[in-house]
C-alpha cells in the first residue's frame, strides 16, 4: 500500500498556498469517487492523503485554485489544478507538489533553495534522482509540477 502527500506553492507571491481545498479521488468501476478532502496548512501542505494506505489504482488529486485566488483577491485563468496518477503496488510514499500562479504574468521574486527542484525545470534541466519534473506550458508561461518518489 502506498501513501500520498501534497504541497502547493504560489509562485506569484513566493509563498506556500494556505487554505487551498484539495480532494483525492479514485477511479472505481468507471466513476470517480472522492476518498478524502482537506485544505493545505500554513506551510501549504496536506499530509497523508487517503487516510493512510492506498492500494494500486488510478487516482487524481484536485486542487481548487480558483477559490484560493478569489480569497486572495486575484483573478486566475486556472480555477482547478489536477494531477492524474496511477499508483503501482510498490508500498512507497509519493509526494505530489503543485506550483500555482494566477496566470497573469510570470512568477515574481527569487526562487529559494526550497524550490530548487522546480526551478531546475524552469532552467530546462532535470532535477535530482527520484524526481520527475513535468513542465506544463499554457501559452508562454511554464508551470513545473514536481513528482517526487521516496522509499
Amino acid at each position: 500500500m502506498s501513501t500520498l502527500s501534497t504541497h502547493i506553492l504560489d509562485t506569484a507571491i513566493g509563498k506556500p498556498a494556505v487554505g487551498v481545498a484539495i480532494r483525492l479521488e479514485q477511479l472505481q468501476s468507471g466513476k470517480w469517487v472522492t476518498l478524502t478532502q482537506g485544505e493545505t496548512d500554513t506551510d501549504g501542505r496536506l499530509k497523508n492523503l487517503g487516510g493512510g494506505e492506498l492500494g494500486p489504482g488510478q487516482y487524481r488529486l484536485v486542487a481548487q485554485t480558483g477559490e484560493y485566488f478569489a480569497i486572495t483577491q486575484r483573478e486566475t485563468l486556472y480555477p482547478v489544478a489536477q494531477i492524474d496518477l496511477i499508483l503501482p503496488a510498490d508500498n512507497l510514499h509519493y509526494h505530489l507538489p503543485f506550483l500555482i500562479s494566477p496566470g497573469r504574468g510570470r512568477p515574481t521574486g527569487e526562487v529559494n533553495d526550497r524550490w530548487a527542484p522546480q526551478a531546475n525545470c524552469l532552467r530546462g534541466r532535470l532535477s535530482a534522482v527520484k524526481h520527475e519534473v513535468v513542465c506544463i506550458a499554457p501559452g508562454r508561461e511554464f508551470f513545473p509540477v514536481l513528482l517526487q518518489r521516496s522509499e
